[in-house]
């Protein structure tokens, strides 16, 4: 990966499919970005150009975006999602 990449990948979260957007240098120091509850990351999008030296990870968290809606949105079912993300 060039040190200005961008891509979307998607991962077995706790349960549904997720999305995930990774941007930035990935040799640098990883970052990892949560939208609010009725968002997207693409509200990130401003800043990222600030971020450049940093390896971005943007999640769609589960019932957003294009990432699986199966109906159960519990605290700590985004928790598990995350941790998911965060070991891979």
């Amino acid at each position: 990966m060039s040190s200005r990449s961008s891509a979307t990948h998607e991962f077995t979260g706790a349960g549904p499919a997720l999305v995930v957007h990774e941007s930035g240098d990935p040799r640098g120091p990883d970052v990892v970005l949560l939208h609010g509850a009725q968002d997207l990351p693409v509200s990130f999008d401003p800043v990222l150009a600030s971020l450049s030296a940093w390896h971005v990870w943007r999640p769609e968290l589960r019932g957003h975006g294009t990432s699986e809606h199966p109906g159960s949105y519990t605290l700590a079912q985004f928790v598990a999602d995350l941790h998911v993300l965060i070991e891979r």
